[in-house]
C-alpha cells in the first residue's frame, strides 16, 4: 500500500496516540488513585537503563544483574526487557521517553491489527476502523498504562494478530511466531491470550478433534521453541524462587468482587487499575443494539460467549468452589484473573464493530433496538445517579459516564437525519475519541519526569569517592529504583515478581521483617511502606554480611552498629560499622559458620574486587582460607583460581566460596548459564523450522 493511500485509510487511528504523548515529552504516568509509585520507574526504566549501560559501557549483553536484591540472573526474568527484540528500540531513546514512544507504536500495531481481523470477518472500512481505534483507547488499557505495567501492554496488543494468524493458511504457523512474541513480552499475557487463540479457533475451524490436537500441538511446540531464550532459564529461576510456593489468595489476587462490575458504566470504577473496565458509551449502547437485533446476534455469539466466560474468570475466588482450582497444575499461570477483563473489553469492541457495520446499511432497521437502548440509557443513568445521591457527591468520573452514555443514546435514536448526511460515522468516532481520551485522563495521572521531580534526592548525604564496592538498605523504601540506577547503586531490598527462596530467608533474618508468604516487595510491608516496617529493626551483622555500607530510612534505628551521619526532614542515613567487604577470606581453622561471624569470635581478611563486568567479576585474594564473595550462589556461575578450574560452594545457602592455598591468587568468576545457552539453541531449531514451512509455501 502508497504511504499516502495509507493514511487515507488508517489516519484516525493516530488520534488514540494523543494518550502517550505526554510521555514522550518526558512526563511519568501514575495511576490516578494518589499512588506514589509506577511499575515503569520500579522495574522497567532500571532494568533499561542497566541493560542500555551494560552494551554501551562494557560490550556485553548482560545475563546477570547485581542492582536489587544482592544480585540475580537478568537473562531469566521476564521484566528485564532482555529477549524481547522490539522493546530494545527503546534504548534508541531517553528514558524513560523510549518507553512511551515504544508502547505507541505498539498501540498503533494493535489498532491496525483488530482492522485488519475485522475486515477478514467482513466488517466494512469506517466500522473496522473504529474498532481499531476503540481498541487502542480501551480505558483498561489507559489504566494499566498510569500503572506503568508496559511490557504487559506489549503483549495486549499482539493479541488481534494472534487471532488475524489463525484465519491464515499454515496457522499454526503465523499463530505460533505470535505466541511466541507474547510470551517474550510479557509471560503473563501469554496464558490468557492463548486460552481465547484456542477457543477461537475450536470455534471457527472444521477440524476433526485429532487434527485440531495436531495442529494446536504444532503450534505451542514453535510457540515454545522460538521463546527459548527465556522459558528454560526462566524454568529454573520459578523453581528456585518464592514463586512456587505462592497460595490460593496468592494465584487469585485482586480477583473482581460483583459490585465492582459497576465500574463498566464509568472510568475509574474499580479499587485498582486491575478492576478497570469502563466501557465507554459507544460501547455500551452498540453492545445493546448487537443483543436486541437477531442478524447481529447470531454473527456475534462467539464473542458474547467470551465476554461471558472472560468475566466469569475475572470474578476468581468470588464464585464459590474456584479457590480449589488453584492445586491444578498450571492454573497459577492465569495469576490476577482480573486480567481477564482485557478480554473482556477486547470482545465488547468486536461486537460492537459489528453492530456498527449493521447500522452503516442504508436497508438496516432497527426492530427492538429503540426500545432496548433507551431503557438501557435510562436505567443507567438513574442508576448512577443514585449513586451519587447516596454518596452525596458525584465525582467527574461519574458524570463522564452518564454524560457520554446520554450522548451516545441520542446519536442512536436520531441516525436516521444523521446518515443522510453522511455524519453518523463522523460523530460516533468524535464521541468516542472524546470518551477514550477523556477517560485515559481520568485513569492516568501525568507527573513531571525524575529529573524535574520535587520528591527529594536522598543520595545527597551519601559520601563522594566511595572506595571498594557496597550495597544500601532501605527498610523504608527510601531509594527507589531507579533513582538507584541512575546513581550505579546496588540494593539489598527490592521490588520483583521473582525472588529466590534461600535469599528471601537470609534477608527475613537480617532485616527483622517477617516474611508473611509470596510477596513481590523484599522486605514486604503492609501499607504505607515508608513506615510499615518501623517496629523491626534490622541486625548490623548479618547486613554487614550482605556487605550493606549505609542504611537510609525514613524511621530511626536503634542499633548502636548503625553510626548516623544524616538526619533531617524524617530521613536517617547510618553507616554499618558492622559493614564486610564485596569479597573476604575466611581463615581455614574456622568451618564457616555464620553463628561464629555473629559471635564476633573470628578474624577475617579482605580480598580486592579488580575488575567488574555484568557477566564476571576479578578478585585478588591472599589463601589459605575460603574466599567468600557477597554475590549470589545461583546456577550458571564458574570459577577459576589462577587460570584453573575451580568448584565454588553455595556459603550461608546465599553466597558463593571457594577454596584457596597459601599465597596470592586472582580468582575470576563467570556467568555462563547453560540454560541460556540450550535455551539459544531451541530457539535457533524454531527458527529453521519456521523458514523451512515459509519456504514450503
Amino acid at each position: 500500500m502508497k504511504p499516502r493511500k495509507w493514511l487515507r485509510s488508517y489516519w484516525p487511528l493516530f488520534f488514540p496516540l494523543l494518550i502517550y504523548a505526554p510521555g514522550i515529552m518526558g512526563w511519568i504516568p501514575y495511576p490516578s488513585t494518589g499512588s506514589e509509585f509506577t511499575d515503569l520507574l520500579i522495574s522497567h526504566v532500571p532494568n533499561a537503563i542497566y541493560l542500555k549501560e551494560s552494551l554501551l559501557e562494557y560490550r556485553q549483553v548482560p545475563f546477570w544483574s547485581p542492582t536489587i536484591l544482592s544480585g540475580y540472573p537478568f537473562a531469566a526474568n521476564p521484566l528485564s526487557g532482555l529477549w524481547y527484540p522490539p522493546g530494545w528500540f527503546a534504548l534508541l531513546f531517553p528514558l524513560p521517553e523510549g518507553f512511551s514512544i515504544l508502547l505507541s507504536i505498539h498501540a498503533l500495531g494493535g489498532g491496525i491489527g483488530l482492522y485488519k481481523f475485522l475486515r477478514k470477518a467482513g466488517i466494512n472500512h469506517p466500522s473496522a476502523v473504529f474498532g481499531g481505534c476503540a481498541f487502542m483507547l480501551m480505558p483498561k488499557i489507559s489504566a494499566h498504562y498510569g500503572a506503568g505495567h508496559i511490557t504487559l501492554l506489549y503483549a495486549v496488543f499482539w493479541t488481534p494478530w494472534l487471532l488475524l494468524a489463525a484465519r491464515r493458511e499454515r496457522r499454526f504457523l503465523w499463530s505460533a511466531i505470535c505466541l511466541a512474541g507474547i510470551f517474550l513480552a510479557d509471560p503473563r499475557w501469554a496464558a490468557f491470550s492463548g486460552l481465547l487463540w484456542i477457543a477461537y479457533v475450536i470455534a471457527h475451524s472444521h477440524y476433526r478433534a485429532i487434527e485440531y490436537v495436531v495442529q494446536a500441538g504444532k503450534t505451542i511446540l514453535i510457540s515454545i521453541l522460538l521463546a527459548g531464550p527465556l522459558v528454560v532459564p526462566l524454568m529454573q529461576y520459578v523453581a528456585l524462587s518464592t514463586r512456587r510456593k505462592m497460595g490460593v489468595e496468592d494465584i487469585f489476587i485482586h480477583s473482581l468482587r460483583g459490585e465492582e462490575w459497576i465500574g463498566l458504566l464509568f472510568p475509574s470504577g474499580g479499587r485498582t487499575v486491575e478492576a478497570a473496565m469502563y466501557a465507554g458509551g459507544c460501547m455500551l449502547v452498540l453492545g445493546v443494539v448487537s443483543i436486541s437485533e437477531q442478524g447481529i446476534r447470531k454473527k456475534t455469539r462467539f464473542w458474547w460467549l467470551t465476554t461471558v466466560v472472560s468475566g466469569l474468570i475475572a470474578l476468581g475466588t468470588n464464585i464459590p468452589g474456584v479457590r480449589f482450582l488453584a492445586y491444578i497444575p498450571g492454573v497459577n499461570l492465569i495469576r490476577v484473573p482480573s486480567r481477564a477483563l482485557f478480554i473482556f473489553g477486547f470482545s465488547l469492541i468486536i461486537i460492537a464493530s459489528h453492530a456498527l457495520h449493521a447500522m452503516m446499511k442504508s436497508k438496516w432497521v432497527a426492530k427492538k433496538a429503540d426500545y432496548w437502548v433507551s431503557g438501557f440509557g435510562l436505567f443507567v443513568i438513574m442508576l448512577l445517579g443514585g449513586v451519587g445521591y447516596i454518596g452525596e457527591s458525584y465525582p467527574l468520573n461519574l458524570i463522564w459516564g452518564m454524560g457520554f452514555l446520554a450522548i451516545a443514546v441520542l446519536i442512536f435514536h436520531f441516525r436516521k437525519f444523521l446518515y443522510e448526511k453522511q455524519s453518523l460515522y463522523s460523530l460516533i468516532f468524535a464521541v468516542l475519541i472524546l470518551d477514550g481520551l477523556g477517560a485515559a485522563w481520568i485513569n492516568i495521572d501525568y507527573r513531571p519526569g525524575p529529573e524535574k521531580s520535587s520528591h527529594p534526592n536522598n543520595l545527597k548525604a551519601l559520601q563522594n569517592n566511595e572506595l571498594g564496592q557496597f550495597r544500601i538498605y532501605s527498610p523504608s523504601y527510601s531509594i527507589p529504583q531507579h533513582v538507584a540506577a541512575r546513581n550505579s547503586l546496588e540494593l539489598v531490598d527490592g521490588v520483583d515478581p521473582l525472588q529466590l527462596e534461600k535469599y528471601v530467608e537470609f534477608t527475613e533474618r537480617a532485616t527483622g521483617v517477617p516474611n508473611p508468604g509470596y510477596s513481590v516487595t523484599l522486605p514486604p510491608f503492609q501499607g504505607d511502606p515508608a513506615t510499615a516496617n518501623r517496629m523491626y529493626q534490622p541486625d548490623p551483622t548479618l547486613l554487614g554480611v550482605l556487605n550493606v555500607r549505609y542504611l537510609i530510612s525514613e524511621f530511626e534505628l536503634t542499633a548502636p552498629e548503625f553510626e548516623i551521619i544524616y538526619g533531617q526532614n524524617n530521613l536517617f542515613q547510618y553507616r554499618n560499622l558492622k559493614e564486610f567487604p564485596r569479597a573476604w577470606v575466611y581463615p581455614p581453622a574456622h568451618r564457616v559458620s555464620l553463628e561464629k561471624i555473629m559471635e564476633g569470635g573470628v578474624m577475617w581478611k579482605n580480598a580486592v574486587v579488580k575488575n567488574w563486568r555484568p557477566n564476571g567479576i576479578e578478585i585478588l585474594a591472599e589463601g589459605p582460607g575460603t574466599l567468600i564473595l557477597s554475590e549470589i550462589a545461583y546456577p550458571g556461575w564458574e570459577v577459576k583460581v589462577d587460570g584453573e578450574k575451580a568448584t565454588w560452594f553455595p556459603v550461608f545457602d546465599i553466597f558463593r566460596g571457594v577454596e584457596l592455598t597459601q599465597g596470592t591468587h586472582l580468582v575470576k568468576f563467570a556467568y555462563r548459564p547453560k540454560t541460556v545457552y540450550l535455551g539459544l539453541l531451541i530457539s535457533l531449531i524454531g527458527l529453521s523450522v519456521v523458514l523451512k514451512e515459509t519456504r514450503s509455501e
